[in-house]
Formats: C-alpha cells, structure tokens, sequence
C-alpha cells in the first residue's frame, strides 16, 4: 500500500469513526408565527442514538442574520418538553449553543423556540444546516400561521395547502425525506 493510500484509509476510517458518533436526526415538527413585528420559532427536533455508548454534543442552533432582523429573545431549549430539563448553554445574536445528550438505543425529542424583531419585510429559518447531518430528515411537518390582513407576498416553499382561522391564515407543509437547499423565507406586506 502506497502512502497515499494509506493515509486515505485513516481519513476514511477517521471520518466513519466520526460519523459513528452523530446521533440521528430524523425528524422536525415546527410551528412559526409571524406579526408585524416578530416572527417566532416553537418546535421539536427529534434524535436517535442506534449505538451502544450515550452520545454527548454541543449543537449549534444558528439563527438569520442580516440587517433586516433585530434581536433574538425568549430563546429556550428543552430536553422532550420538559422546562426542569434546559439543554440551552447559550445564545447571542448569531446562534444558540445546545447541550445534545442522547442515551444508547433511546429516542430523544427537544424542544427549541426564540422570538426574532423583524425590521423588515422578510421572515426567515435557517433549514440549510440540517446539511451538516449528512442525511435527509425523514419526516417534517411546519406550520406557518400569519395575520388574516396580512399580505404574503412570497415563500421560498410552497405549502401544501392552507386555511384561515380566528382571523389567522394558517399555512401546512409535511415532507418525507427532505434535504432543503434553501432557506425557509416569507416575504410579506405590512
């Protein structure tokens, strides 16, 4: 075996040792709410451990960043819904770091939400960084519920269909293995 060769074969096994060590994520539910001048995140965010050992990561959680957004607040991340179990380390403008802790054999449901100001016309979730996993979710389903008076002027994703409700135009999206390749935005009018 040539040097290059083998130093091939130790990346590649360095790289299934580490991939070994990510837990699934397989699954997102969603909720977005969007107002005249917020637009909040709530969902769950679903992880399986198929392996032997427990599985201990910081995850980081980015949020939008451009001038047309102002501050994040009301950030909080629970271990399956439960508040006694906060997982958020901590957060600034740009990201949230999470604390990831997944048993062996076990599936594990977090709970994540922020609020974000909106200065702007556009809304925006970062879904481009479920690539980092290396696999599509296998399942998604995201709610989209805006102001009746609200105009929706575009969205990056389609819905799949939509109603309105108590004076809210509710919008539905449920995916099976799903890669974005782009950002979950909303252009809207005031």
């Amino acid at each position: 075996m040539n040097k290059i060769s083998f130093i091939l074969l130790i990346i590649f096994l360095g790289l299934q040792n580490l991939s070994a060590q990510i837990p699934d994520f397989y699954r997102e539910d969603l909720t977005f709410i969007l107002d005249d001048s917020s637009f909040t995140v709530t969902g769950y965010y679903y992880f399986y451990n198929a392996g032997e050992k427990n599985k201990k990561l910081d995850m980081l959680y980015p949020f939008p960043k451009d001038n047309t957004y102002g501050s994040i607040t009301d950030v909080y991340a629970y271990v399956d819904g439960n508040p006694l179990k906060d997982v958020l380390l901590h957060h600034n403008r740009r990201a949230a770091m999470i604390k990831l802790e997944i048993e062996a054999g076990r599936k594990t449901k977090i709970r994540i939400g922020y609020t974000q100001e909106l200065k702007g016309k556009k809304a925006e979730y970062i879904l481009t960084s479920t690539q980092a996993w290396g696999q599509p979710l296998k399942e998604v389903n995201y709610t989209l519920i805006i102001p009746q008076e609200m105009q929706m002027d575009s969205l990056s994703y389609p819905p799949d269909f939509s109603n309105t409700k108590a004076g809210k135009t509710i919008y539905y999206y449920h995916k099976e293995m799903f890669m974005p390749d782009r950002e979950f935005e909303i252009y809207f009018s005031r």
